[in-house]
């Protein structure tokens, strides 16, 4: 897996692929800074919400949140489905890099949309989507990363 997409860039950016006339999409959502940051801090987010691949029916969507032991851990959102699935099939393009899902974990557009207002909104995802753990991504309790 890429780094980029895993959290190290934390811009959003979004570019034509002319090829087949499909927006490519790179989008991160963090929690917001805190109170007494300044315009130019250098912030690291700990939790975010992003989605890349291809619009309007092939991306995917991660979310790195804090569990109830201190751990930031990282997931890949999926159709309920994804529970049950054992192989990451999918490929996901995002410029030249490429990412292996399973088939329940390909979003439309208008699915990543719907997430991120939720988690812009409540901080959460919705109640039904499945999340896989990918715990080489995942952050031990004290802040060091796995």
């Amino acid at each position: 897996m890429d780094e980029q997409f895993h959290g190290a860039d934390r811009g959003s950016t979004g570019s034509w692929d002319k090829s087949s006339w499909r927006r490519q999409i790179h989008l991160v959502l963090d929690l917001p800074a805190p109170p007494d940051a300044a315009y130019d801090d250098d912030i690291h987010p700990t939790e975010w919400i992003q989605a890349t691949g291809n619009a309007p029916d092939r991306l995917t969507v991660e979310i790195k949140q804090r569990d109830n032991a201190g751990v930031h851990r990282l997931y890949t959102i999926g159709h309920p489905e994804a529970a049950t699935e054992t192989a990451e099939t999918e490929t996901i393009h995002n410029g030249d890099h490429e990412y292996r899902v399973g088939p329940a974990e390909v979003l439309t557009a208008t699915e990543a949309i719907e997430l991120f207002q939720h988690y812009y909104d409540t901080h959460t995802v919705p109640a039904g989507w499945h999340l896989r753990e990918q715990p080489e991504f995942s952050d031990t309790a004290d802040g060091e990363s796995d």
